[in-house]
């Protein structure tokens, strides 16, 4: 399993990513909004492996958008 707060997560997190995605699409990488969106929708009380995948393409995505943008 590649992180195990998926599984371990409060009860605030299914707005999160719905917030995220908005504010990333204000900010212009729309491929990671998408991303977020998709695990957003995936997240329910039994995530699957294609859930723990989209998080960790989300975290890459995410980091890599930051590091290119402090560049």
């Amino acid at each position: 399993m590649a992180h195990r707060g998926i599984h371990h997560r409060p009860n605030t997190v299914p707005a999160r990513p719905a917030t995220a995605a908005a504010a990333l699409r204000r900010a212009g990488p729309h491929t990671v909004a998408d991303d977020v969106e998709q695990l957003g929708a995936g997240l329910g009380p039994r995530p699957g492996q294609g859930v723990i995948e989209c998080w960790v393409n989300v975290y890459l995505r995410v980091g890599r958008a930051r590091d290119l943008h402090q560049g």
